[in-house]
């Protein structure tokens, strides 16, 4: 045992040393890593809030209706690309459909995504090719992204065409282009993930305000000297208004459909106000905060958006008696449902 511990030390003892000069003499210069993309086009669309960038040497067509579907939008590039956006699920696809042999779980734009494997069959005067589709679903909507063996053009193939394979040249720049794919700011300002700061406001009764529950299921409470006076539908929106008689204050609480835009956009501007925002979680769902800046007229205005699945609710105060702690109650107080349906708002007085 003393002989193998003496040659252990031996060894480890006897190691050769490191010229750290040598090193630095033949350490190899790392380059700074170009950007295959950063002289490419970028196409923007404003409708679906979306955007990808494009070679300058392909073309890129901006069609709708695509095979006589009216719910779709589509852009072609290169004549063998596709981007869709519609609001049929192509996986769900029966009948004279395209045929799936492989699909795989995908990352685009951050967004989780299935990729798919397969061909199209000659039934129904389909021209007989191989394919590859990648489908994001995101609030109710299919982005869908294709390429195909064969280009556009190519309208009288010949009668003994066989199943091939895509171009490996075609398949890169798919992959390349579908890299670039975003979402606008629009929609990435409701994506709070990694904000490690956001406040939170949950759930908290108070024992001294009054109860409200609106024909939607929706709960809150509000000071005592309030009360609901009138509900209404108009412009897709049920509207409840909430206030004191003959006292010029207010809470609005509106439940509108809301696609997966701009929160911004949902709790609108006025000409010459000047407004702060604030990211925050209401019981756990991603929402905006907005506080007018302090004008002539001193009255506390604050407004919330609240998306919840396909619908948003948005919350305003405006009082000159009250704060942004009181606006916070009011938030802290909200029951909200998973999902609401906009057919029980009926139009009344005293709701």
């Amino acid at each position: 045992m003393l002989g193998i511990g003496a040659g252990v030390y031996y060894f480890t003892n006897q190691q050769p040393t490191t010229d750290n000069s040598l090193l630095k003499t033949i350490s190899p210069t790392v380059q700074p890593t170009i950007d295959p993309t950063a002289e490419w086009k970028t196409y923007t669309n404003s409708t679906h809030g979306f955007l990808l960038k494009y070679p300058t040497t392909i073309t890129l067509q901006e069609e709708s209706e695509l095979f006589g579907r009216r719910d779709e939008d589509y852009i072609l590039l290169a004549n063998q690309i596709e981007v869709r956006v519609t609001s049929f699920n192509p996986l769900n696809c029966r009948g004279d459909c395209p045929v799936i042999e492989k699909q795989e779980q995908v990352t685009v734009a951050g967004y989780p995504a299935t990729k798919v494997f397969g061909y199209i069959g000659a039934v129904g005067g389909n021209i007989p090719q191989r394919y590859q589709s990648v489908v994001l679903e995101k609030n109710k909507k299919y982005y869908v992204f294709d390429i195909y063996e064969l280009e556009r053009e190519m309208v009288s193939p010949p009668d003994d065409i066989e199943l091939g394979e895509i171009p490996a040249y075609k398949l890169a720049l798919f992959n390349q282009i579908l890299s670039t794919f975003k979402f606008t700011d629009s929609d990435q300002e409701n994506d709070l993930s990694g904000n490690a700061s956001i406040r939170s406001i949950e759930y908290e009764n108070r024992e001294d305000w009054e109860k409200f529950t609106s024909q939607l299921g929706l709960t809150l409470q509000h000071p005592k000297n309030l009360k609901p006076v009138f509900q209404i539908f108009h412009d897709k929106a049920c509207t409840t208004t909430i206030s004191e008689q003959g006292v010029n204050g207010f809470i609005l609480v509106i439940v509108r459909p809301y696609d997966g835009g701009s929160r911004r956009a949902l709790l609108g501007t006025s000409d010459g106000s000047k407004y702060e925002y604030e990211e925050v979680l209401i019981q756990g769902k991603k929402s905006l905060l907005r506080q007018e800046a302090a004008t002539q007229e001193p009255k506390f205005k604050a407004a919330a958006a609240i998306p919840v699945g396909s619908h948003a609710v948005i919350i305003s105060w405006s009082d000159q008696r009250v704060s942004g702690e009181n606006f916070t109650s009011l938030l802290q107080s909200l029951q909200i449902p998973s999902e609401f349906d906009l057919s029980k708002c009926n139009t009344i007085n005293n709701p």
